[in-house]
């Protein structure tokens, strides 16, 4: 067994700490999040720090990503770095631990400071409530909008054009990967889970498809496609419909994989 660990210089204080994350991983330290991965804040020495385990690692990525491709650990920890550079922001990268066994890679970590932003889950809430007619119908179809989602979602419209702009496209542009912190002065953002992150030239294409893992209500795609600089406002009705329909599209494809894989029919290709 060895180890591929990356610190990031002013962090060099954390290398004893980091270099024992694997051992301490499972016995120590908070759960922030728990599924497919494992994410998990630490207190060491009155400095908090977030270690996210990449757990179900493939027989085939074991291979792949100890001789072919970077871990997600390290595509975490180097875009981060991207992402500070193009001015925007994520918690502060630490670094990254691989562990490899016999060749192939065991476990695998993204380490970054403490972030205290909210998801924006938070203050988009889908509630859901019945109709009179016992349909289920969100919270935003009885009640307008509140005027700080109006100004969350105008913010949100702003800052993704920032990152198309410059070639950024979060592959995982959801609620819960998109911390926000506001103040009476300004929305800031900053992302998390950035791996599958694709640097790519911006196109009307990418832009729309970007959208498709939002979780939010019709009302809030108009919001975005009436607040996204750069559009035209002759194209704007087809800029919502292109994101409503990829949306639906999108949504379509994984309840039917989803569906598939109950039935044990689906084979993941």
């Amino acid at each position: 067994m060895y180890k591929k660990i990356v610190i990031k210089d002013e962090y060099l204080h954390l290398k004893e700490f980091i270099e024992q994350i694997h051992q301490l991983f499972n016995r120590s330290g908070s759960v922030l999040h728990e599924g497919r991965n494992s994410i998990k804040v630490f207190d060491h020495k009155g400095e908090l720090v977030v270690v996210k385990s990449f757990k179900k690692i493939t027989s085939a990525n074991r291979f792949i990503y100890t001789t072919l491709r970077k871990s997600k650990a390290q595509r975490s920890y180097e875009y981060a770095l991207r992402f500070l550079e193009n001015g925007f922001d994520t918690p502060r990268p630490i670094g990254w631990l691989d562990i490899v066994h016999n060749g192939l890679l065991k476990e695998s970590y993204y380490i970054s400071a403490f972030c205290d932003y909210a998801p924006l889950e938070s203050a988009l809430d889908r509630t859901l409530v019945n109709s009179p007619k016992g349909e289920v119908r969100t919270l935003h179809e009885i009640q307008p909008l509140e005027d700080f989602e109006i100004r969350l979602l105008q913010e949100l419209a702003i800052f993704a054009s920032k990152l198309h702009v410059k070639g950024v496209f979060h592959g995982d542009f959801n609620l819960t990967n998109i911390l926000y912190h506001s103040s009476a002065r300004e929305i800031k953002f900053s992302l998390i889970d950035n791996n599958r992150t694709k640097f790519r030239n911006n196109s009307y294409k990418r832009i729309v498809n970007n959208f498709k893992r939002l979780k939010i209500d019709e009302c809030h795609f108009r919001l975005i496609a009436e607040n996204y600089p750069g559009i035209p406002d002759s194209q704007r009705k087809k800029f919502f419909r292109d994101m409503l329909n990829t949306k639906i599209r999108f949504n379509r494809k994984r309840d039917n994989r989803r569906m598939l894989c109950k039935s044990g029919s689906y084979s993941g290709k």
